[in-house]
């Protein structure tokens, strides 16, 4: 009899542990659903308080309606996807490549710096600057109209073999003392007018002269 109790009280203590521990698990489930609950209730109130300032610009049909242009453009999406897929791997293999041509072009800016390109621009806005501060726009325009035809004329008369002549008269007028002080003679000057080259120049000198007041009777 005592041995049947024992096997008793062995099987009571051990539904005991059983009934405890599922009293335990129990317990912490229904903590896990109080959390939950105070969880899902502030994330309801979220939701309700975001569909409250949204309820003017947003309907339940219009997800419905979003959801399902989705759905037919599944092959849309993924062919999209797959593009910015094929963008992405693109930058990465560009991207050696744009900061070896952006520093290329940081050092070439830089050279130029150096060599007062950017000076020069600068100097050259703020003519352009003084010159509309001191003229008109029409006066403006005529000058460009003019110095146009100014460098035209000036390609028509800067041929080599002027150029090599203006610069040998420049180099002997250099070489000239233009400030003579000391008396010079009526005959001196007759005995230069008698170098064939000066009466040559001399000639050249009267015919432009001619030219000049013919084109100005013209006029």
């Amino acid at each position: 009899m005592s041995e049947e109790i024992k096997v008793l009280n062995d099987k009571i203590d051990f539904l005991t542990d059983q009934v405890m521990s599922v009293t335990s698990r129990l317990k912490a489930v229904d903590e896990l659903k109080e959390d939950m609950a105070l969880f899902a209730n502030d994330a309801f109130t979220g939701i309700v308080n975001f569909l409250a300032d949204v309820d003017f610009h947003f309907r339940s049909e219009d997800l419905i309606a979003l959801i399902k242009k989705m759905l037919r453009n599944v092959k849309n999406l993924s062919r999209m996807m797959n593009q910015l897929e094929s963008i992405t791997e693109l930058a990465e293999d560009v991207a050696p490549l744009a900061k070896e041509v952006f520093n290329d072009m940081v050092e070439k800016f830089e050279q130029l710096e150096k060599d007062g390109l950017f000076t020069s621009m600068q100097s050259a806005f703020s003519g352009m600057k003084r010159l509309h501060e001191n003229f008109t726009p029409e006066e403006i325009e005529r000058m460009g109209d003019n110095h146009v035809r100014i460098l035209k004329l000036s390609n028509r008369l800067a041929t080599g073999e002027n150029l090599e002549k203006l610069e040998r008269i420049a180099l002997e007028v250099e070489k000239m003392d233009l400030e003579r002080r000391g008396k010079v003679s009526f005959f001196r000057i007759l005995k230069k007018a008698r170098n064939p080259e000066v009466l040559r120049s001399i000639d050249l000198v009267l015919d432009i002269a001619a030219i000049a007041a013919k084109q100005k009777k013209k006029a």
